[in-house]
This record gives C-alpha cells, structure tokens and sequence, in this order.
C-alpha cells in the first residue's frame, strides 16, 4: 500500500561573490524557507558554472522535488522572473538543446510578487553567467527524469532599504505558498519509486 507524502519543494541561492559580503537570494532563501515549512529544502550554491551544476544535481537526486525554484543576484530595478535558458559549453556539447524553457506559471508568480508589493518583470533571458548555466542544468534533469514538474528561476536585486532580505524573502515565500496550494499529495511505495 503505498505512502502518501507533502509535496516537496527545492528553494536555492547562491553564495556571496564578487564585490558582494552578503548575496540577496541566499538570504532571502533562508527567511523564505523558514517561514513556508519543512517541506521546503533550502541550500547555497557555488558560484562556479559546474560545480553548482553538480551540486544542484544531488540535491535534486536527493530530495526528488516536486517543485523546483532557483534563486540568485541580477543587478536592476526590479526583480525579474526568467522563463528561458540556454545550454553552456562548460555543462554541455551541441547535442544537447541549445534553449529550455521553464514550467512554473508566470501569472501566479507575478501575482504573489505584487501582493508583497515588489515590481517585477518576466524575461525570456536568464544571463550569461552561472545563474543561467544553473536554469538550464535544472531543465536538462527535468526534460530527462520528467520531474520536477515545475521549475523556475527568479532573480533578485542587492540587498538595500528598497529591497531588505525580510521583503524578498516574503516575496519568495508567497511564490512558494501559492505553487505548494496547487500541487496535490504524492503516493508513492518509497522516495524511489519516482522514475528515473
């Protein structure tokens, strides 16, 4: 008979690099976390094009989310939902897609944004550094396991008196609320069962 279970959802950041002491989508992550529950699995990821590659892949072999949201530092007025990644030499060869595309919905991010009262905007271009590398290793596992069953990316400006850790982070967790309210219960036998 088998076992149902919470839905699980993979919420990350990553660590301070560059100029930066403090990196906005690592402590917005932290409180964003705490705040939804136990069924959210927060982590830090490496700033290095590979390595959180890798890291990102344990913890989804790990914890086998049913939603998956990656978060990270993008300079701007605003915070901007990206909707495409593109393959980077360092993950991947041409025979891999060269474009993914994510698959949580927008209107319902951009609402919980609104709501916690932070301007956004959706792109079609998640950069050219590692946050974008990060998305599209994300969405390779996906296309390949078939799960998660959503995936996004969300990045956030610096910290500053317009945008503290606590009001990103309660952006997060309304992102995180609303997406965990329509994702039903899994009944699985064990964490194993899942495909893949």
């Amino acid at each position: 008979m088998g076992i149902e279970r919470k839905p699980v959802i993979l919420l990350t950041g990553f660590e301070p690099f560059g100029g930066h002491r403090r990196n906005s989508s690592w402590e917005a992550a932290r409180i964003a976390g705490k705040r939804v529950g136990a069924d959210v699995v927060v982590a830090r990821l490496p700033v290095d094009h590979v390595r959180a590659a890798q890291a990102l892949t344990a913890l989804l072999e790990r914890h086998r989310p049913d939603a998956c949201l990656l978060t990270g530092l993008a300079h701007g007025p605003r915070l901007r939902i990206d909707r495409v990644a593109r393959r980077h030499r360092a993950l991947a060869g041409p025979e891999c897609p060269g474009r993914l595309h994510g698959t949580w919905p927008v209107a319902e991010t951009g609402l919980a944004l609104r709501l916690a009262r932070l301007p956004f905007e959706v792109s079609h271009n998640a950069g050219s550094y590692v946050c974008n590398s990060t998305f599209w290793c994300l969405l390779y596992f996906r296309l390949k396991k078939g799960w998660p069953r959503h995936a996004a990316f969300l990045h956030v400006p610096p910290i500053s008196a317009r945008f503290t850790a606590k009001s990103l982070g309660r952006g997060m967790e309304g992102i995180l609320r609303r997406r965990r309210a329509f994702l039903p219960a899994v009944r699985e036998t064990s964490r194993s069962a899942r495909p893949g």
